[in-house]
């Protein structure tokens, strides 16, 4: 398929994920008389314009993915404008179909009037009991701002994604995952012995078969306790594979992210090694 054939699925994708987004909302909206999309943290985080922003450009994700398009100046600016325009249909759609007293809403005032009241009439919560402090009012240009900025930002967080995938630079297709698996170390020393040798032997050796067959789970989770995610990613087109692993460590409450260990290693061209790997499924 034409690369351009490619980029206009791509768009018809995030069109098709504005449309039935800004529908959602709508429907949750009314279902739950609430706004959905005006939901914040610390007054200044849009998280819910975040979410649904992202949600309406979601298409672009993946639609990309599907087609193999790569991230680009064009998509970032369609994902920005599809965002923007999922936020416009959502009040539209809202002034629409809202009634008053079997009335529509339509009658009463115009777009931009309600477009506006929806702002400043509307009442803010703060704690976990949800205490009124009282209406929007003068200070309504605020949330409107703060609220498209959320959807920009949204669809734009979308398409950076993107670049956080990984891909064959050869073929200029995204990886995909053949295998996955999870390993769980309570002693780092054990997670050493593993990680650091997985390979040196040959990957195409018993040698190496052995080491990465074997299955990990030990269930007592301590501080320094270690998870392994390893995955076994191919390429569509010339069929190479990678393996991908990240490490989290449990600190004293939590796993952390362990940047440092992620690695991302070539199997030699035209080898195939899944059945090494799938043997610890067994």
């Amino acid at each position: 398929m034409a690369e351009r054939n490619k980029q206009g699925l791509v768009a018809l994708y995030g069109a098709l994920t504005s449309i039935v987004t800004a529908i959602l909302v709508v429907i949750l909206n009314q279902w739950t008389s609430t706004n959905l999309i005006s939901f914040s943290i610390l007054f200044i985080i849009p998280a819910g314009a975040l979410f649904f922003g992202a949600a309406a450009a979601s298409g672009y994700y993946f639609g990309s993915k599907r087609l193999h398009v790569m991230p680009s100046r064009p998509l970032y600016w369609q994902a920005t404008l599809m965002a923007a325009i999922s936020l416009f249909l959502i009040h539209f759609l809202t002034y629409h179909t809202m009634t008053i007293e079997g009335q529509p809403l339509r009658n009463f005032v115009t777009f931009g009037e309600f477009y506006r009241l929806s702002f400043s009439e509307s009442t803010m919560a703060v704690g976990n009991s949800q205490t009124d402090v009282g209406r929007v009012g003068e200070f309504w240009p605020v949330l409107a701002v703060l609220e498209f900025i959320g959807f920009l930002l949204g669809g734009v967080w979308v398409v950076l994604s993107l670049s956080g995938e990984n891909v064959c630079t050869e073929c200029n297709r995204y990886l995909q995952t053949i295998f996955k698996k999870q390993d769980q170390f309570d002693d780092p020393e054990k997670f050493v012995a593993y990680y650091d040798f997985e390979f040196a032997h040959p990957v195409d050796s018993e040698e190496f078969a052995a080491h990465v067959g074997r299955e990990f789970s030990d269930s007592n989770v301590t501080k320094g306790s270690v998870r392994l995610e390893t995955k076994l990613l191919g390429c569509p087109k010339c069929q190479n594979q990678w393996v991908s692993e990240t490490v989290k460590v449990f600190g004293d409450q939590a796993w952390n992210d362990a940047p440092d260990m992620e690695r991302l290693v070539p199997m030699p061209e035209g080898l195939n090694v899944t059945r090494a790997y799938r043997q610890s499924a067994k």
